[in-house]
C-alpha cells in the first residue's frame, strides 16, 4: 500500500513539474491554445446571442442560467482579450522566465475557465419560456373601457366565436387587448387564455408557440387534449399582417366554446379572415384627450391654454397623454413651459430631418409633405417613442447609464429607468469589448454598432425615452434623444440582476453590495471617506459610476482608491468639484472609459499616458482645463476624445497624429512646432461627424497642406475651416494653401472664416460635392470676386457675411463665366443670407430657372447696394428681409410673386415704395408687412 501511495505521489509531482516545464520550453504553446479556444467561445456565445435575441421578439423570458452564461462568457473573453494584446503577437522566446513562467499559467488558467464555459452550454435545456400575461394597471386603459366593456360582452355571445380589432399603430391595441386577456382569466369566462404576437411568425411556429403557451401538444392539426377534455380557450393573436387559414392552428371554435381575438392595423385582413366583428381603436378626439389628461392631472392646472396646448402634443395617445400628465401633476408654471418646449422640440427634429431627406429626393412633390406629416405622426403616436418626461431615479435626479442594447448580459438594471444617448451607447458597447475591431474590416466597429443600436429600437427593446435637458455652451440649441429599455422586455433580466452583478445604490450606503459586483451605479448626496473604504472590497469591478443628486459633489478621490480597482474598465465621475485625478489612475490598464465631463479638473496626471487601452475621454465642459498631457501620442487606442477643443485649449499636444483611431475630436489646433502641425492629420482619417481646424494662418507651406490629405476624411460630415481674425498680406501664398485643403467629397457642411485670400479656391464650386446642402463664408478681408456657387447640385442653405472688398455679384455667382448657359443655378437652394458688405452696389446675372426654390433671403447691412434682381425671378419665395440697406429703391415689377412675410427695416428709399398714401404697391407683395418695427395689414 505505501508503494502505491509512493508511486501515485512521484506521478502527481513528476505531472506538475512536466507542467511548469512546457511553461518554458513551449513559450507560446498555451497562448496559440488560448487563442483558438477564445475563437470558439465566441462563436458559441453568437449563437446564444442570436437565440436569445429571437426570444425577445416573441416576447419571451430569458431563463436565468442562460443570461448566467452570457455574462460569465463575455467576462472570460475580455479578459482573455485584454490578456492577448498584453502579451502581444510576438513569437521570439523571452529571456525573462519568470515572466514568460508567469504568462503561460495565466494562459492555461484562462483556457482552462474558457473550456469549462463551453461545458455548461451543453446543459442547456431551452434558452427560453413564455412571459406570463402581464397585469395592467394604466391609466390610459381608462379612456379604452367603452371598446374593453364591448369585447368583454361579445367574449361571452355563444354566437360570436371570432373577433376583430383593428387601428393604426401606436393607439393602445396591445394594451387593450391584454386587458381583455386579464378579465377574461379573471372571470373564468374560458379554461384557457393565452396571448400570442403573430407577427412575422409562419404556420408551424405559431401553432408550435400556442401547444407551448397552454402546455398542451398538437395531434395531427389538433390541440389533443383541448378536444379530450372539452376544455374552453380564449386565442389572442396580436399583430396580424397578413391572412391567416386558422384552421390549420388546430382549435374548433364555435361549438366546443372556443374564441379567437384577432388584432390587426388592417382591416381588410381581418374582413378576409371572416371575423364576426370588427371594433375600431381610433386616436382619441380632441375632447378626449383633454378629458383624460384633466382626469390625470388633476385640478392644479396653472395655465389652462398652455395645458391644451400639451395635450394636443400627445397626438391622441393615451399611453402618451397618461405619461405627460404624470409628470405635470403638481408642478409649476415653468415646468410647463419647459415640457411644452421640449415637446416642440421633439416634432421640430423630427420635421427637420425628414423635411431635408425628403427635399433633396423630390423637392416639388406635393407628397413629399405628406409623408413628412404622415410619419411623424407615426413617431410620435407610439406609446415606445413618446417622450418620457419623468426624471429617473428620484425627483430632479437625471441618470446616465451604462447600456449596450445588443447584448442581453450588459444590460444595466432593468427595473429602474434609464436613459442615455445613442452615442454613449455605442461607445460604451465598444468599450466592453461587445464588438471585434478588425483593421481588415470593410465597416467600422461604430458603424456596426450604430446599425445594431438602430435595430433594436426598431425591434422596441430600447425605446426613445426624452430629450436630454442638459445644455452644451458650445451648441446650446441642440439637444440629444435619450433612450431607455423598453418595458416590454425589462422582465428578461431579472435573473441576472438577482445575483449581484448589476447594482444601483441611490442612498449611498454600500453594506449590502456584494464583494463580486461587476457594475456598480452609485446616486449620491454625499459621499464620505468610509464609502469609498468600502468600494475598495469591490476588486472585481468592472464599472463605476457616481452621480451626484443635489448633496456635495465629489471634490477629491483617494490616492490609493484605483490600486484596488485594477479591474475597472469603465469609470463616470463626471458633474463633480473633482478638481484633479490621483496617479494611482494609472494602474487602471483596462480601463477604456472615463467621463469627466463638467468637473473642476485643471490637468491629468502623468500617469494617465499609461492607459493604453483608454478608447474614450470625455472632458467636455471642464472649464478650468486648458492643457492635454504630451504623453497623449501614447494611448494610441482612443477612438473618442470629447472635449472643446476651440474654447478649452490654448494649444494641441504634440503627436496626436499617432492616433489613428481618433474618430472623435471637435477641432485641431494648427501650430508652428514640430508634432502640433497641420500634417499630424495626414493618417486622421477617421474623423467623423463635425470638425474644425483652426489657426490655419499657421500653414506654413504647400506641403504640410498637401500632408494633412482633408479628401481622404471621408467620415467628416461638417466641417469648419478656420483663420484668426487678423487680416494676412501674403494673400496669394494663402489662396495657394487654400487650394491644397480640399475637402473629402462627402462633405454635407462647410464653413470658412477669415480668409485673407482675395479669390476662393477652385474647387469650392466643383459640383461633385453632391452631398453639400450648407455653406457659410465668413469675414473674408481681401475677397473681391464670388465665384459660382450654383452648380453645387445639393446646397440648399448659403450664407455670406462681410464680404469687405466686394462691390459686384454678377452673373458668374450663377454659372461659371459663361451668361449662356441653360444650366439652372442653385437648383436646390431654399434660404440665402448676404450680410455685412459694406462695398456691395449690385446684384445682377439671375436668368429665368436660377433659385427655382428659393424661398427666404434675407440682405442686411449692405448701405452702398442699389439693385438686385427683380423679385420675379425667385418664384418660390416667400419671406424676404431687407435691413439697413440704405441706397436700395426698388426690387419688383407687376409681375412680382406675392410673399407670405415681408420685413424692411431702416431703408428709406425703399420705405417710399410703400407710402400708405401711394396704395399701388405694397398690397401686392404681401400678406405680412413689417416696416421699421411697425406692422402693416394687407387688408
Amino acid at each position: 500500500m505505501s508503494d502505491l501511495a509512493g508511486s501515485t505521489a512521484t506521478f502527481v509531482a513528476v505531472n506538475a513539474i512536466t507542467r511548469k516545464l512546457n511553461y518554458l520550453v513551449r513559450p507560446r504553446h498555451n497562448i496559440d491554445v488560448l487563442r483558438r479556444e477564445v475563437e470558439k467561445l465566441k462563436a458559441e456565445r453568437s449563437v446564444v446571442e442570436f437565440l436569445t435575441e429571437r426570444a425577445c421578439r416573441k416576447g419571451e423570458v430569458i431563463e436565468g442560467d442562460v443570461i448566467t452564461w452570457l455574462s460569465r462568457a463575455n467576462e472570460k473573453i475580455y479578459e482573455s482579450r485584454v490578456f492577448l494584446d498584453e502579451v502581444g503577437h510576438s513569437r521570439r522566446f523571452s529571456p525573462n522566465l519568470p515572466l514568460q513562467y508567469k504568462i503561460n499559467r495565466k494562459a492555461a488558467y484562462l483556457t482552462k475557465a474558457i473550456m469549462e464555459i463551453e461545458r455548461e452550454r451543453k446543459k442547456f435545456d431551452r434558452i427560453s419560456c413564455l412571459a406570463p400575461l402581464p397585469i395592467i394597471n394604466n391609466e390610459a386603459i381608462t379612456s379604452r373601457t367603452p371598446i374593453l366593456n364591448e369585447i368583454m360582452e361579445l367574449l361571452k355571445d355563444p354566437n360570436i366565436n371570432m373577433i376583430g380589432v383593428y387601428g393604426p399603430e401606436g393607439v393602445g391595441k396591445t394594451t387593450l387587448v391584454k386587458e381583455v386577456a386579464r378579465k377574461a382569466d379573471e372571470e373564468k369566462l374560458f379554461d384557457v387564455v393565452t396571448y400570442v404576437a403573430a407577427r412575422n411568425k409562419g404556420l408551424e411556429e405559431l401553432k408550435n408557440q400556442i401547444a407551448k403557451s397552454v402546455e398542451l401538444k398538437f395531434e395531427g392539426n389538433r390541440l389533443c387534449e383541448i378536444q379530450k377534455q372539452k376544455k374552453t380557450i380564449l386565442l389572442i393573436l396580436d399583430d396580424v399582417w397578413e391572412i391567416l387559414d386558422l384552421t390549420k392552428i388546430g382549435i374548433q371554435f364555435g361549438d366546443q366554446g372556443c374564441k379567437i381575438l384577432l388584432i390587426s392595423r388592417n382591416k381588410v385582413v381581418l374582413s378576409e379572415m371572416n371575423t364576426q366583428t370588427k371594433i375600431p381603436v381610433n386616436r382619441l378626439s380632441e375632447e378626449e384627450t383633454w378629458e383624460l389628461f384633466q382626469r390625470v392631472v388633476g385640478d392644479a392646472i396653472p395655465d389652462v391654454t398652455i395645458a391644451k396646448e400639451v395635450s394636443k402634443m400627445s397626438a391622441g395617445i393615451p399611453s402618451a397623454i397618461v405619461t405627460i400628465a404624470r409628470e405635470l401633476r403638481n408642478k409649476g408654471l415653468n415646468h410647463w413651459k419647459d415640457v411644452l418646449n421640449n415637446l416642440h422640440m421633439v416634432y421640430d427634429n423630427i420635421n427637420a430631418n425628414l423635411e431635408k431627406s425628403a427635399y433633396i429626393a423630390s423637392p416639388k412633390s406635393e407628397d413629399s409633405l405628406d409623408m413628412v406629416t404622415a410619419e411623424k405622426h407615426e413617431v410620435l403616436g407610439q406609446p415606445s417613442n413618446i417622450p418620457d418626461l419623468v426624471p429617473s431615479g428620484s425627483e430632479g435626479t437625471k441618470e446616465l447609464v451604462t447600456l449596450t442594447p445588443d447584448k442581453l448580459e450588459e444590460l444595466s438594471h432593468p427595473s429602474l429607468p434609464i436613459n442615455s444617448g445613442k452615442r454613449e451607447n455605442i461607445t460604451d458597447e465598444i468599450s466592453e469589448g461587445l464588438f471585434d475591431s478588425n483593421e481588415n474590416m470593410m465597416d467600422r466597429v461604430e458603424d456596426i454598432a450604430s446599425a445594431k443600436f438602430d435595430s433594436f429600437v426598431s425591434q422596441e427593446i430600447i425605446a426613445l425615452s426624452r430629450t436630454d435637458q442638459t445644455v452644451d455652451f458650445h451648441t446650446p440649441n441642440v439637444r440629444k434623444l435619450l433612450y431607455k429599455l423598453h418595458s416590454s422586455v425589462e422582465s428578461l433580466f431579472g435573473p441576472a440582476i438577482s445575483k449581484g452583478a448589476y447594482v444601483r445604490v441611490c442612498d449611498g450606503n454600500l453594506d449590502n453590495v456584494s464583494e463580486l459586483v461587476l457594475h456598480l451605479s452609485i446616486v449620491y448626496k454625499n459621499i464620505d471617506d468610509m464609502t469609498f473604504k468600502t468600494m475598495k472590497r469591490f476588486k472585481h469591478l468592472r464599472t463605476l459610476l457616481l452621480f451626484p443628486d443635489y448633496g456635495v459633489p465629489i471634490q477629491k478621490v483617494p490616492r490609493d482608491l484605483f490600486l484596488s480597482l485594477k479591474q475597472l474598465r469603465k469609470l463616470n465621475i463626471s458633474r463633480s468639484h473633482l478638481s484633479e485625478l490621483p496617479s494611482s489612475i494609472g494602474c487602471l490598464q483596462s480601463l477604456q472609459y472615463i467621463d469627466l465631463s463638467y468637473t473642476l479638473i485643471k490637468e491629468l496626471p502623468d500617469s494617465f499616458d499609461t492607459l493604453i487601452n483608454l478608447q474614450t475621454l470625455k472632458l467636455r465642459g471642464c472649464l478650468n482645463f486648458v492643457q492635454l498631457p504630451n504623453g497623449m501620442r501614447k494611448l494610441t487606442n482612443l477612438r473618442h476624445l470629447d472635449i472643446d477643443v476651440i474654447r478649452q485649449l490654448k494649444s494641441m499636444p504634440p503627436g496626436l497624429g499617432n492616433l489613428t483611431k481618433l474618430q472623435t475630436l471637435s477641432a485641431f489646433l494648427v501650430g508652428n512646432e514640430e508634432g502640433c502641425k497641420i500634417g499630424e492629420l495626414k493618417n486622421a482619417t477617421n474623423l467623423t461627424g463635425s470638425f474644425c481646424i483652426s489657426g490655419l494662418e499657421n500653414v506654413s507651406d504647400l506641403e504640410d497642406a498637401k500632408e494633412a490629405a482633408l479628401i481622404n476624411k471621408n467620415y467628416i460630415s461638417i466641417l469648419e475651416l478656420r483663420w484668426n481674425d487678423k487680416k494676412i498680406d501674403n494673400s496669394t501664398e494663402e489662396e495657394k494653401i487654400f487650394e491644397h485643403l480640399r475637402p473629402t467629397l462627402r462633405l454635407q457642411e462647410l464653413s470658412i472664416l477669415y480668409y485673407s485670400g482675395s479669390k476662393l479656391p477652385t474647387w469650392i464650386s466643383d459640383p461633385s460635392y453632391e452631398c453639400l446642402v450648407d455653406l457659410t463664408l465668413y469675414d473674408f478681408k481681401n475677397c473681391c470676386f464670388l465665384q459660382s456657387l450654383g452648380g453645387l447640385p445639393s446646397l440648399q442653405f448659403l450664407c455670406i457675411t462681410k464680404m469687405n472688398e466686394l462691390e459686384r455679384i454678377d452673373h458668374q455667382f450663377c454659372r461659371n463665366g459663361n451668361d449662356n448657359s441653360q444650366a439652372r443655378a442653385f437648383p436646390c437652394l431654399k434660404k440665402l443670407k448676404f450680410e455685412d458688405m459694406p462695398k456691395l452696389q449690385e446684384w445682377s446675372g439671375v436668368q429665368s430657372g436660377d433659385f427655382q426654390f428659393l424661398h427666404n433671403l434675407q440682405v442686411k447691412h449692405c448701405p452702398k447696394l442699389k439693385s438686385l434682381p427683380s423679385l420675379s425671378s425667385f418664384k418660390a419665395l416667400r419671406q424676404l428681409d431687407m435691413s439697413y440697406c440704405q441706397s436700395i429703391m426698388s426690387f419688383f415689377d407687376e409681375e412680382d410673386v406675392f410673399l407670405e412675410f415681408l420685413t424692411i427695416k431702416d431703408c428709406p428709399e425703399l420705405k417710399k415704395r410703400f407710402d400708405r398714401s401711394d396704395g399701388r404697391d405694397w398690397r401686392k407683395i404681401a400678406k405680412n408687412i413689417l416696416i421699421d418695427d411697425e406692422e402693416i395689414s394687407a387688408h
